[in-house]
């Protein structure tokens, strides 16, 4: 039982990797980036229309857009290993790991200016 079950879980591991690396899981991001780029034009429409005013719905959808774009980046580390650093590749890959970084750090930094302003009141 132990023997199969453990052969079932490194095929699932290895169609995770192969559906990371075909063409479909490309176009989905691609997808994905064109769509947060409409997100981003109605943010600053919206902002320009409200005197500068976020929606949180909007905030909402960025932040949802975030978490994908981390998800992806991380199963791109993992299905590709060592090979995601190679010259190669490495110009796109650092430019996505330093997006995903900066959204990351944003992310935080909000937390820590939402708490202290809480700290304050």
């Amino acid at each position: 039982i132990w023997r199969k079950s453990r052969e079932q879980a490194l095929d699932i591991c290895g169609s995770s990797k192969q559906l990371v690396r075909s063409a479909w899981f490309d176009l989905a991001c691609g997808i994905l980036i064109l769509c947060n780029a409409l997100l981003i034009g109605w943010e600053i429409e919206y902002q320009a229309q409200h005197r500068g005013e976020t929606s949180g719905f909007l905030q909402g959808l960025q932040n949802l857009f975030g978490a994908l774009f981390v998800v992806e980046l991380l199963l791109r580390l993992w299905a590709h290993g060592k090979v995601f650093f190679q010259p190669a590749h490495i110009t796109a890959n650092l430019f996505d790991v330093v997006l995903v970084s900066t959204f990351l750090i944003d992310i935080m930094l909000g937390f820590f200016a939402t708490g202290e302003s809480l700290a304050h009141s």
